[in-house]
């Protein structure tokens, strides 16, 4: 991976904005208390260009933290299905990296969140990921915020 994918912070707040949707304006809120490093990875921009895949890869510095986390991090306006999905995408191009690490899906909506029907399919994708991933998904509407707890 070249570089320029990857931006390193330790700032206590940052907030993740969707580059590519101008109109949706969703947004993720990164809370870092304890001031750790960690590296914010552009991933449907830079490592994953030509396929549909989530926005950001949120990954803690080895050195500085207890227990490794990974954020796979899709900012959407309505279609939380697809932003499902896309989380996916980097769930198995990082299967082996992020093996033994804890791992979180977050999906930031601006949109409508779908009928009863879009909420059961949610919940199997979710059961699906926990199951093959060992990944937990969060949805909250924008703008959303996460706490690092490393």
């Amino acid at each position: 991976m070249s570089k320029k994918c990857t931006t390193s912070y330790n700032q206590k707040r940052i907030t993740l904005v969707d580059k590519s949707d101008k109109e949706a304006k969703a947004e993720l809120h990164v809370e870092n208390k304890e001031k750790i490093k960690f590296d914010v990875i552009d991933f449907d921009g830079c490592v994953k260009p030509q396929n549909t895949a989530c926005d950001y890869v949120l990954v803690t510095n080895k050195k500085q933290s207890k227990k490794n986390i990974a954020l796979y991090v899709e900012l959407k306006g309505s279609d939380i299905p697809k932003a499902y999905k896309q989380i996916e995408v980097a769930a198995v191009h990082y299967k082996h990296q992020h093996n033994n690490i804890t791992k979180t899906g977050i999906v930031s909506f601006t949109g409508q969140f779908g009928t009863p029907k879009t909420k059961t399919k949610l919940q199997l994708l979710e059961a699906k990921f926990r199951k093959k991933y060992n990944l937990k998904m969060i949805r909250q509407r924008s703008p959303a915020t996460h706490r690092l707890n490393v």
